[in-house]
């Protein structure tokens, strides 16, 4: 062959191995940038959140779980009088 088809054909083979290596490193900042950019969201929501005494939702549903919850022990408590009164009357074994 001579240098001049040797050269062109060397000088393809390059720039067709440099097209992929920059394709490949745009590709990789551009994954970079959208990481930093949605890191970034996520950092300004975390602080938002960090800065609620509790989440407004979370805490009247925590409330309601709470009254509810000392609302099934009182009546619970008493149907545990009652069960034992009607054992007593009854001299039934009541375990």
């Amino acid at each position: 062959m001579s240098g001049g088809r040797m050269d062109a054909a060397l000088m393809g083979q390059i720039s067709l191995w440099l097209t992929a290596v920059i394709f490949g490193a745009g590709g990789i900042y551009a994954r970079i940038s959208d990481t930093s950019v949605e890191l970034d969201k996520v950092t300004g929501d975390l602080i938002e959140h960090r800065a609620l005494a509790s989440h407004p939702v979370g805490q009247e549903r925590l409330e309601t779980v709470m009254t509810e919850q000392r609302a099934l022990r009182v009546e619970v408590a008493a149907q545990g009088r009652s069960i034992a009164a009607i054992c007593a009357a009854t001299n039934a074994t009541c375990d």
